[in-house]
């Protein structure tokens, strides 16, 4: 399944140099953790068990989260490499991160997660726009970082290691402070109950600071926290990409949309091949239509992969298919006619997806079986 990851803009500390943002560093709240998190191992390479080391002193939900913040703050280092490269990640996966010692936002954003998870602490990865420095302007039209948003004591804080550094700390950042220069693709996740817009984002701080909590547009955000968290983790996904691309209808956010209903698609196929096809035949056609009209809101909105594309072809063929063959136990004509029609319309979508996939043997192959099903679905319509 293709998946837009969040770009990573590194901030270096020297860009906020004399610039008051976000309070002083919490160290100083934690000397005791702070002397256990210097004694950690450093040869660890398994999440669970460095959560675990990290965690052993720890009473409240603060001081579990700040010992993660620290720990990684001070072990993992930003990886030029990978940021010189177009911001490509070499880490496969969280252990590779601890194993390299090194990492951009997103790997630093899903370390974190993760070892929040040990921990038992809600924790989310965040992608948004970033501006290197609080008076410059978003550099992307795209969201080019990656953070967290964790839940301590009901509360929600952003936090963000990634920029967090001995002289500026992004340790549960007022949410009205870490909008300066943090502006979610997801408005839910400003942790505002009337967020600026992306319009807004690009002036200077006094000027936000202003907007903050006086925007036309408000909810509760912690509702909507609630909600979206009730929800299957496919639906989750899609929703932040739906909300990202209301919330600013930019051409990337329109793919990402776009390939996120495809991915959508994808798991609700893989639902679809675990059903008897029998005995469970409603709900493959019910799974078959939502697939087709997923699919279809997609196509408007990016440029299909061949792949993708044949995605789309096989869904409305088996979908046509289904309804044709259940013609044959029906009586009432009208019913018949009915179910024939919608097939049809079904093939004829599939004709115009064959005829823009790439030329070779399954194109030949799928048309010829779309040639002969379409002839044959006509001969029954009166």
């Amino acid at each position: 399944m293709v998946k837009t990851i969040a770009f990573c803009t590194f901030l270096s500390w020297f860009l906020f140099y004399g610039i008051s943002c976000c309070g002083q560093s919490a160290a100083s709240e934690f000397l005791t953790l702070k002397r256990h998190v210097e004694k950690a191992p450093s040869d660890v390479q398994e999440v669970k068990a460095i959560a675990n080391y990290l965690l052993g002193p720890t009473n409240t939900d603060r001081e579990k989260v700040w010992v993660l913040y620290a720990w990684i703050q001070q072990n993992i280092s930003y990886d030029h490499q990978a940021y010189n490269n177009g911001n490509r990640r070499i880490n496969k996966n969280n252990g590779d991160i601890l194993k390299r010692k090194k990492a951009i936002c997103f790997g630093y954003a899903s370390l974190f997660k993760e070892m929040c998870e040990v921990a038992g602490v809600p924790c989310i990865r965040v992608s948004g726009y970033s501006k290197g420095t609080l008076t410059s302007a978003p550099e992307k039209e795209e969201p080019d970082h990656a953070w967290n948003v964790v839940n301590v004591d009901n509360e929600w804080f952003p936090i963000d290691i990634t920029w967090a550094t001995v002289e500026k700390d992004y340790f549960l950042t007022p949410p009205e402070v870490f909008i300066l220069n943090h502006l979610p693709a997801d408005p839910m996740w400003q942790l505002l109950n009337c967020p600026i817009n992306y319009e807004q984002f690009r002036l200077p701080p006094n000027q936000i600071s202003t907007l903050v909590d006086t925007s036309s547009i408000c909810f509760d955000y912690r509702d909507s926290i609630e909600q979206h968290q009730a929800l299957p983790k496919p639906d989750r996904i899609l929703k932040a990409s739906r909300n990202a691309y209301r919330f600013y209808p930019s051409i990337e956010n329109r793919g990402e949309l776009g390939h996120s209903l495809v991915d959508y698609a994808g798991r609700i196929s893989n639902r679809i091949e675990r059903l008897d096809q029998e005995k469970d035949l409603e709900e493959v056609l019910q799974l078959q239509q939502r697939m087709i009209e997923v699919l279809k809101e997609a196509v408007l909105l990016v440029n299909f992969y061949n792949w993708q594309r044949e995605l789309f072809v096989e869904v409305l063929l088996n979908q046509s298919v289904v309804l044709y063959n259940q013609t044959t136990a029906l009586q009432d004509r009208s019913a018949i006619e009915k179910k024939l029609a919608k097939a049809m319309s079904l093939l004829m979508m599939a004709g115009e997806q064959i005829e823009n996939l790439e030329p070779g043997p399954y194109k030949e192959q799928v048309l010829q079986q779309h040639q002969t099903f379409f002839k044959a679905v006509k001969g029954e319509i009166r």
